[in-house]
């Protein structure tokens, strides 16, 4: 993937919903992004399911589970 003008997104999501933040952010403002909001409200609100990075191009660079409460 050429990696030249692509930028990346959140993406949440479980059983009851689904989010994108509407970043348009490297890869490591994602991740910074993510490792900060692990353990608060932001993610809790969708415990069970999948917190995700997405490339501008819909590529899912990244994708880990939300422990559910």
């Amino acid at each position: 993937m050429n990696m030249n003008n692509v930028t990346f997104d959140i993406h949440l999501s479980n059983i009851y919903a689904d989010e994108c933040k509407g970043f348009k952010a490297t890869i490591q403002e994602c991740r910074t992004w993510i490792s900060m909001n692990r353990h608060s409200n932001r993610l809790s609100e969708y415990s069970g399911g999948t917190v995700s990075i997405v490339s501008s191009n819909g590529v899912v660079i990244y994708s880990d589970s939300i422990p559910s409460a």
